[in-house]
């Protein structure tokens, strides 16, 4: 008996190592899988995090809970795909949890979700720092505690990377003096925190895509959010706490888009990630939203001329800035700068193979050591000049004389944007030509950060202009009369 049994037994014992085996590489398989999944995330994060501030401070729609309230909204997109997809087949439901157990789910996360990413929105309106990765700290601790993961020093290294990278960052804010800098990174922190609570719950509940369908979770998030919150959206508009009166086509396709690929899409693949590896290793691979490109804010530029030559221009600006920062570890003066930039057009009228630039270029800034503001014209000839007050361009001269008449040097930012709203109307009523009026600024309302004036104050200067110039006719008239 005992004779017979042993080749059976051996071939018991060859089946189960082959099926751990086949088990081994399908677990292979998915962690490389979510390891490509939270790559494509950070990407995503990375650019929309710009999106987000180019609609913020670009456009003057600074409007943190509306923004987010659309992106969580976009989730019911899903909801349709997982009922189509159910009717074709390609969803299989036997194993998955109900629908009204994936609602309950959904109802728990929502707030919490809501929460993470509305204060990583108004943390993005105050500082133009990304350190939300902080929660890995926050995520590997709740795993590990409520979740039971795995204790390892490989994970631990990547907490400590991404705690050492922000804390460098906090203290970068910090020096900057703007008191703004600090509360947005105090609200990505809040923000960190609030993430590492919804990503463990979503383990907690959802500990496979086999037990629940991601979709039809995703868009019954979106749905609650859209009815739930869409009282709190309109009192808020009615109240004008955060009005919409400057909602846009344009500013609404572009939160529309942010929603579609930041929310619908990379969070789907950023779940994915973490139901295929562990919340604390999606979490830490999220620390690549470091961002793709070194933003500075020091130096701003306007071009008059050839476009393409201006480009040029502000290129190798960009080049001389990065240049700076990278030898002296501190931002370029704006002095220095346009000294560099002077030299650089200056070469070109030297050599007969090349010909000098056929644009001129302003530089405006504040140097970070000294608290001075420089503005800066470099002429087609390398010559530059600098001023209290310039302009460029067509008109430039009859500009020039306005700004010496009102002294707009001598204003308040507010004060003088409203004089220089007057001067363009002016200069453009006298040649019948419709314009449109836009208005930055670098100043400290503005911490000092190169900013499109925000469309309240660009409409109300435009209003005051328009009322200024009408006074200045009919004063006009009445002398002649």
């Amino acid at each position: 008996m005992t004779a017979t049994s042993a080749p059976v037994q051996h071939e018991k014992d060859a089946l189960l190592e082959d099926g751990v085996g086949f088990n081994e590489g399908v677990r292979r398989n998915r962690w490389l899988i979510g390891v490509l999944c939270v790559v494509i995330v950070a990407i995503i994060w990375t650019f929309a995090s710009v999106l987000v501030q180019y609609v913020f401070h670009d456009l003057g729609f600074s409007k943190p809970f509306f923004l987010t309230y659309v992106a969580n909204s976009l989730f019911a997109v899903n909801l349709p795909l997982y009922y189509i997809g159910k009717k074709l087949g390609y969803v299989k439901t036997e194993a998955q949890a109900s629908v009204r157990d994936t609602l309950w789910v959904s109802a728990v996360v929502a707030p919490l979700w809501f929460i993470a990413n509305c204060a990583y929105n108004f943390s993005l309106n105050m500082t133009s720092t990304i350190i939300s990765s902080t929660s890995s700290m926050f995520t590997f601790a709740l795993s590990v505690f409520f979740l039971g993961e795995r204790f390892a020093w490989f994970k631990i290294a990547g907490v400590v990377f991404c705690m050492a990278g922000n804390i460098v960052t906090v203290l970068q804010d910090g020096s900057s003096g703007t008191s703004d800098s600090f509360t947005g990174d105090s609200i990505a922190l809040v923000s960190a925190f609030m993430y590492a609570v919804y990503t463990s719950t979503m383990r907690k509940y959802i500990p496979d895509d086999s037990s629940m369908s991601l979709s039809l979770f995703f868009g019954l998030l979106g749905l609650l959010n859209f009815v739930c919150l869409l009282p709190v959206v309109l009192f808020l508009h009615f109240t004008n706490v955060e009005s919409l009166q400057s909602l846009t086509v344009e500013i609404l396709g572009l939160l529309t888009v942010k929603g579609l690929f930041d929310n619908v899409l990379s969070d789907y693949l950023w779940a994915l990630a973490m139901l295929y590896t562990t919340p604390t290793v999606a979490t830490i691979g999220l620390s690549l939203t470091v961002r793709s490109f070194l933003q500075y804010d020091i130096a701003h530029r306007a071009i008059s001329g050839l476009v393409a030559d201006g480009r040029q221009l502000v290129n190798r600006a960009r080049e001389e800035a990065a240049g700076y920062k990278k030898n002296y570890g501190s931002p370029i003066p704006p002095q220095v700068l346009a000294d560099r930039m002077s030299q650089y057009v200056h070469y070109f009228t030297l050599y007969g193979s090349v010909r000098p630039f056929g644009t001129s270029i302003m530089l405006a800034g504040r140097d970070v050591d000294t608290g001075k503001t420089f503005l800066n014209v470099i002429e087609p000839s390398g010559v530059s000049y600098r001023y209290r007050g310039a302009a460029m361009g067509k008109g430039e001269q009859a500009a020039k004389t306005e700004i010496e008449k009102y002294k707009i040097f001598d204003l308040t930012c507010r004060e003088a944007i409203k004089y220089i709203a007057k001067i363009l109307n002016v200069l453009h009523d006298e040649v019948k030509h419709p314009f449109e009026l836009e208005l930055s600024w670098l100043c400290e309302e503005s911490n000092w950060q190169h900013q499109l004036v925000p469309g309240n104050i660009r409409d109300e200067a435009t209003a005051w202009a328009v009322r200024s110039i009408q006074d200045d006719d009919i004063a006009d008239d009445a002398d002649d009369a």
